[in-house]
Parts: C-alpha cells; structure tokens; sequence
C-alpha cells in the first residue's frame, strides 16, 4: 500500500480514495479499520470511503459509484475480482464518475480484464520516440539570454516510468513478463533490470532494483531538454529540494537525468531523450558491468542512492 501511496502524491487530488471492497477474505482484509487500508494510509492523510461489501461476479456497481462520486473520490483502490473490476470501471465511465488515479491489487494484473475495456483501456504510453531538443542559437545571438534565470516550475510531459525494489530481480523479471507482457531491454546481473513493453515503448517502463524488500525508488517525469532538466532542478532547490543527484546521463537507456529527493527518502526523475523500442523490433538485452550500471557521465551518486528507505523507516535522511 505504501507503493500505492506513493505514486499517488505524484498525482495532485484532494486525497480521497474509493475503496472496492468484496465481500470476501480479501475484501474484509482491505477494509480493517486497525490492519487494513484505512490504517495504513491515515498517516500519509489519506482518506478512505469504503464501498460497502459487495457481492462478487456482481453486474450492477450504481450504488458503489454513487457512494464514492457523493465521498468526492479521486482515487479508486480496492482488491475486486478482474471481472468486477471490469463492470465497475465500464459503469463509472458511463455515470460520469472518472478517478484521477485507480490502483488495483488483483485486478490489473490479468491482461484479459484490462482488454475487454476497449477504448477505456487504450494504450497511453508513446508511439514513437519522445522528441528532445537541444537550445541553440545561431551565429550572433546569445543562446542563454541576458544571463538572467527565471525560476519557474517544469511541467512534464508524462510519467515515463517508475523503479521498484524487489528481493529477487530475476524472479521479478520472469513474473513482470508472464502476467504483464513486459519484455527484459537491459539489466546489469541480478542488481538491476529494465522491461519495456511489446506494443512499442520507452526503454523502459518499469525498472527492477535489488533490495531486501519491496519499495518505490523513484517515478520519472518526461521532459523535453537538458534545460527544463537542469531548470526543474533549480526550482525545486528554491523550494527546498536540494538533495538529489545530476545533472548526468545514464548509460542503460540513455536518458538525460536528474534525480530530486523527496522528505521519505525517495525521488523523482527529470528525464529526456530515453532510448525508443518499436513495436515488433528484436531489441537485444545487454549484460552491463555493475560500473555502467548508473551512468555514462555524470556526478557521484549520493550515498544513500539505492538506499530502501521503506524498508529501513527508521532511518533518517543525511543532512
């Protein structure tokens, strides 16, 4: 649930979240007021408007999708059956209720249940390589201006993809192909991998990090230069998100990067010009030695770096 959490302050909504709770062992399970979500993201100041105990293999979800739209939901989570994930999401497109963010434990991991959505499940990542362009001016013009750097936010374009932890990254690798279709683009032995997806897609759209349990490292925001990289880095110091690591470029996707820490002791990525893999194209997966693993060029990394901070809460970020 904290990876859910997570990836959801990356999204701005008022912190409401639907949950979809069957009447079942797991239903109950994700509705206990002292070990379900409720407990568990209270402390991150998220609310939860449960839906009640539904019958599974159900076929009519109006009085879930008016509970939720009267609770002012924006985020949809829950443990349903795919095919009542199914229903629910068809019915709540057609009542008008449309969530800002669904995370789904069973659900989502079944390829079927997702395809039988249609258009409400269409393909959103890129269909060609992002463009990336380089700030040139010609002869006899300055190219930076009259020197004078205006602080503004950097909006991306897109989330491009997200680093997890897990305790067995060839494992992670064989499950993320089976049940989600990924495919391996890179990896360096068993520390860290890269999955890209066969309908055409960045270099990766997910990334594996070995660890001694589960975690989110980091959420990568697309951007379109080297400018709006190191210019989101300089407006989020002025905010007082000084620590982070770049500007640099990696070797494994080739992507551009800096990486800004959060106050949990993960990190966003600024990114441009990652590597591209066309639908149907044969990409051939390299072994990179651990010392190519981060990047091409660049700064050192911070210590803590790949540091699991939700495994270790303890512990407290360096000054």
């Amino acid at each position: 649930m904290s990876v859910f959490a997570n990836m959801w302050d990356t999204v701005t909504t008022n912190r409401k979240v639907g949950g979809l709770f069957p009447n079942d062992e797991d239903g109950r399970a994700w509705s206990d007021d002292k070990n379900g979500i409720p407990a568990l993201l209270s402390p991150r100041n998220y609310g939860v408007v449960p839906s009640g105990f539904y019958r599974n293999l159900g076929d009519d979800f109006s009085a879930v999708i008016a509970k939720f739209k009267a609770g002012g939901c924006e985020i949809v989570s829950g443990a349903p059956l795919p095919p009542d994930f199914t229903t629910f999401w068809t019915q709540a497109r057609q009542q008008g209720f449309r969530p800002k963010a669904a995370s789904i434990a069973k659900a989502i991991l079944f390829p079927a249940a997702v395809e039988v959505l249609g258009d409400a499940a269409l393909k959103t990542s890129p269909d060609r390589k992002a463009a990336a362009y380089f700030n040139s001016a010609p002869a006899g013009r300055r190219g930076s201006g009259l020197g004078h750097i205006e602080l503004k936010q950097i909006l991306p374009t897109r989330l491009a993809h997200c680093l997890i932890f897990t305790s067995d990254v060839h494992g992670a690798i064989g499950y993320y192909e089976k049940v989600l279709g990924l495919r391996l683009s890179d990896h360096s032995g068993g520390n860290v991998a890269f999955m890209h997806g066969v309908h055409g897609s960045d270099h990766h759209l997910l990334a594996l990090a070995r660890s001694s349990g589960p975690g989110l490292h980091h959420c990568s925001w697309d951007v379109g230069s080297i400018d709006d990289i190191g210019r989101g880095a300089l407006y989020m110091a002025d905010k007082g998100y000084k620590r982070g690591w770049g500007v640099g470029r990696h070797t494994i996707g080739s992507n551009y990067f800096h990486y800004v820490q959060d106050p949990w002791g993960g990190f966003s990525e600024y990114s441009c010009d990652i590597d591209y893999i066309p639908k149907g194209f044969l990409w051939n997966a390299r072994d990179f030695a651990d010392e190519d693993g981060l990047a091409f060029w660049g700064p050192q990394p911070p210590a803590d770096f790949v540091h699991n901070y939700e495994m270790d809460p303890d512990a407290r970020l360096p000054a």
